[in-house]
């Protein structure tokens, strides 16, 4: 008997074939990345300046806007130049956040800066289902996004690891420490 092609269904090991191969191992390498990210920035918030209710609360209502201009950006300017681009910014302001002195004349400045990674990790965050969504097809995409997620939570679990733990045992030059 042969199965019509309304009936066949792919499963996990057809991720892996031949022309799906390099975009499911860009996807299982970007996800733990987006995750570790957010979470990360999220929890480095916590020690961003003196006063942590301020840092929790700004941290949270940068989020509204992300989403708002993620939903209002993606169908004119693309899915994948939000998703690089909004990767990107987020990492280069976190770089710039390490460098700056939490009590010194650039304090303000650098909670600007972590802000705005917050602001772009949340706008990857947003962005990497559907477009990961967009990149298979239909037959195997709940499957794809599915592995995806359970990738992004390696970067989830050791986002608590690098965020709080990997601070009190390196320099100062650790990004929000």
């Amino acid at each position: 008997e042969s199965k019509s092609a309304m009936d066949q269904s792919l499963g996990f090991k057809d991720l892996f074939n031949p022309h799906l191969l390099k975009t499911t191992l860009v996807m299982f390498l970007a996800w733990p990345i987006v995750t570790l990210g957010y979470y990360g920035i999220t929890f480095g918030m916590a020690s961003l300046s003196d006063d942590l209710f301020l840092d929790f609360a700004l941290s949270s209502l940068i989020e509204i806007p992300s989403y708002i201009l993620v939903l209002l950006l993606m169908d004119i300017v693309g899915r994948k130049p939000i998703f690089s681009s909004s990767l990107l910014l987020s990492g280069v302001s976190c770089i710039v956040v390490g460098i700056l002195d939490k009590t010194g004349p650039l304090a303000d400045l650098r909670r600007i800066l972590a802000l705005a990674g917050k602001f772009f990790a949340s706008g990857t965050f947003a962005i990497v289902y559907m477009y990961t969504a967009e990149l298979y097809p239909t037959i195997i995409r709940s499957t794809a996004v599915g592995s995806c997620s359970l990738m992004a939570r390696i970067g989830g679990i050791s986002s608590p690891i690098i965020a709080v733990y990997l601070p009190e045992v390196t320099g100062p030059s650790i990004p929000y420490f």
